[in-house]
């Protein structure tokens, strides 16, 4: 029985070293002189294994994440539409600078896109000018103007921007219901007689007229 086991046991052993031999040829490379080379299986895997090491490093440096994000990017930007260039700047006037006012040809013709009132409610004081303040008490109601940045820096001379009244975007309603984001002029503090309803409808006195 003890020599049953051992000779099962070396025909076993005999089968192993034979598949392993077999194995190792399969995966071996011929060299040039035609002898194996039975180490060129290992050193492929480490190759391999140092290709994709080289090219991890490569996709986190600094250079190729740049390189990524510039790439993205412009494909972003392709299919976003572009900004109009020269658009009109809307411009919600209150006073003198409506049609028939003294300072309306401070607005060097720019169209007017018709008669519209503020989103939200302020006040309006006014003496021989008026001046717009944040006190909510009802819609302002004006008119809105297209105008070009050429304008609107007249404008702003005008009205003394920043030091007098202060230019600030609001939301204003044109008759149609839509909503539009325009300039406005402020002026920091009441003056004058408080309005009761939110229009000016014509200027008096001899003050000079600078709204």
């Amino acid at each position: 029985m003890r020599g049953e086991r051992c000779g099962v046991a070396l025909a076993g052993s005999a089968r192993h070293r034979a598949g392993t031999r077999i194995g190792i040829q399969r995966i071996a490379r011929r060299t040039q002189d035609g002898k194996l080379d039975h180490g060129a299986g290992r050193r492929d895997r480490y190759a391999d294994a140092d290709a994709r090491s080289a090219r991890a490093a490569w996709s986190l440096c600094p250079a190729r994440r740049s390189a990524r994000f510039a790439a993205r990017r412009a494909r972003t930007v392709g299919t976003q539409a572009q900004p109009a260039v020269n658009a009109p700047i809307l411009v919600f006037v209150y006073g003198t600078l409506k049609r028939g006012g003294w300072n309306h040809h401070w607005l060097n013709g720019a169209p007017c896109l018709g008669v519209a009132s503020t989103v939200a409610h302020y006040s309006l004081y006014a003496h021989s000018y008026p001046f717009l303040v944040k006190a909510p008490r009802y819609p302002v109601r004006g008119e809105l103007y297209a105008v070009d940045a050429g304008t609107l820096h007249d404008l702003d001379r005008l009205e003394g921007h920043p030091d007098d009244y202060l230019r600030e975007q609001i939301d204003v309603r044109g008759v149609d219901g839509e909503t539009v984001r325009a300039w406005a002029y402020f002026h920091p503090r009441p003056d004058g007689v408080l309005l009761a309803e939110g229009e000016f409808r014509k200027a008096q006195g001899s003050d000079p007229p600078v709204g």
